[in-house]
């Protein structure tokens, strides 16, 4: 089944439930689990660029949280709002979300909340060329996913710093960050969600100017080795924590010099 087919499917069962606890709103509990389906909802949607409907849903799924007082739901509802002013192109705003949920996660110690907000705020930098702040924020992110062994958030984070590397007229770079990214999406089946797919392809086909054909194969597929030779294709899922851990170490410790400013 290809994204699209999974995001309709979503969309289909979101709808369903939410008929279902319209007709028994009636505790606390019942209303918090129903505002996390309003977020789910909304994330759903963004992520597929319909945002008028994304932002119903997540506002609705904040106003929620805020009047139960749930601190979590407000940092992930902040994050799914942040995401979508990003798609609006409102990048101040995005940029107030995310820092707002950044704060807020922090509070609570949420790690991976941290991770993706400080990442929300990196492409909102990218984008204001304020290219300090984005390789901060994917510093960040780096860090976080590395203790955390998240593979799929390293993919995003290198896809950032590739973005990065391109401003700064270093193609090569970017192709070999471009090419461990796309990896690790093949191998953690997490990829872009359609909403990105346009701003990455316009990355790439900018990238590919920059450079000749060859050389861009050439480091791709140097970054795409780096990563299978520290992970291997399916060691994520298989490998014990102390050795995915050893095998995280390696890969930052290969790509390091292409994470410098």
């Amino acid at each position: 089944m290809n994204n699209q087919n999974n995001y309709e499917k979503a969309e289909i069962l979101y709808q369903e439930i939410e008929n279902i606890y319209n007709t028994y709103l009636l505790t606390e509990k019942k209303q918090i689990k129903y505002a996390w389906i309003l977020y789910d909802r909304g994330r759903n949607l963004a992520d597929q660029c319909k945002n008028i409907e994304s932002e119903k849903y997540s506002l609705e799924a904040l106003k929620i949280f805020r009047e139960l007082q749930c601190q979590s739901g407000i940092g992930w509802s902040l994050y799914s709002l942040s995401i979508l002013m990003l798609n609006l192109e409102k990048n101040s705003l995005a940029s107030d979300y995310s820092t707002e949920a950044y704060t807020l996660f922090s509070h609570l110690r949420d790690r991976s909340g941290m991770a993706w907000s400080r990442h929300i705020l990196g492409r909102v930098a990218f984008r204001q060329k304020n290219y300090e702040l984005a390789h901060n924020c994917y510093q960040e992110n780096i860090k976080i996913w590395h203790e955390s062994q998240n593979w799929s958030g390293i993919a995003f984070a290198l896809e950032g710093f590739a973005r990065l590397a391109a401003a700064l007229d270093q193609p090569e770079r970017s192709a070999c960050l471009f090419g461990a990214a796309q990896f690790l999406h093949e191998d953690t089946q997490v990829f872009l969600p359609p909403a990105d797919l346009a701003e990455h392809e316009n990355s790439l086909a900018a990238l590919q100017t920059q450079i000749d054909e060859a050389t861009f194969t050439s480091a791709w597929n140097a970054g795409r080795e780096m990563a299978e030779k520290s992970i291997g294709s399916s060691l994520p899922f298989m490998l014990n924590q102390q050795t995915r851990c050893q095998d995280n170490i390696l890969l930052t410790q290969k790509l390091r010099k292409f994470l410098k400013p």
